[in-house]
């Protein structure tokens, strides 16, 4: 059961619909009895039709609400009926000389006694939203995250691709500058690779080493290779 609180302005113009007026209607106080009942049947007709959501709205404190006006836009517009066979407007100036100017509803309410299971319906509509807007962003975060950790393993993977042509590229070119050092002066290569080996031997060990005066180690310092075109004749 809903409850509907509307109203009517309307207006008598021209001769011939004050002669229509007086001959079917007669008074004001008759004329309100023929529209009441007639609005009110359009208005339970359209009221019925509508959703729940489109009954019940809390306006916004200040300014005009836009959805609010569209909604009694609509409500007028299926009330009225204008240019169909069930054209209110036409139908009461036709049969009283009526002319109808406005019709609104004033407000909705419903009975204290279904009041409260309509505040758990809308309650209830509202939790549902608010769980599908949950869902929602739950599955577009998720989204998210899957996308910035595909993009995150193939900047990973591209790094490391990029680093190991970098090192083989590296050991190339080591490769290559010590195979001409080895080419220029082979003695003295070998020479600095025997400090290299006896540097890791000693750097190993933290134990006292004693060595001869004649360890190729020391053979090694005192008598180092000569360079090229350096060696006496």
């Amino acid at each position: 059961m809903l409850i509907v609180d509307g109203y009517a302005c309307w207006q008598i113009v021209g001769t011939s619909d004050v002669d229509t007026f007086i001959r079917t209607v007669g008074t004001p106080e008759r004329a309100r009895e023929i529209l009441g009942p007639m609005i009110a049947g359009r208005i339970g007709s359209v009221v019925s039709r509508m959703r729940l959501e489109d009954l019940i709205r809390v306006a916004p404190a200040l300014g005009r609400d836009a959805e609010l006006d569209g909604r009694m836009e609509r409500f007028q517009r299926d009330l009225l009926a204008e240019g169909t066979p069930d054209d209110l407007k036409k139908i009461v100036k036709d049969q009283y000389g009526i002319e109808l100017v406005d019709v609104r509803l004033r407000r909705l309410n419903y009975p204290d006694s279904v009041r409260q299971a309509i505040f758990e319906r809308i309650r209830s509509e509202r939790r549902r939203k608010a769980a599908d807007y949950q869902s929602d962003g739950e599955k577009k975060a998720r989204d998210i995250r899957s996308a910035a950790e595909r993009d995150a393993e193939i900047t990973r993977a591209t790094a490391q691709a990029n680093a190991d042509l970098i090192r083989r590229r590296a050991d190339a070119d080591a490769d290559r500058i010590r195979n001409e050092a080895h080419s220029r002066d082979p003695k003295f290569y070998t020479f600095l690779q025997q400090l290299e080996t006896f540097k890791q031997m000693l750097g190993k060990s933290s134990d006292v080493m004693l060595l001869s005066s004649k360890h190729p180690l020391f053979q090694l310092l005192l008598n180092p290779p000569q360079p090229p075109g350096s060696e006496k004749k």
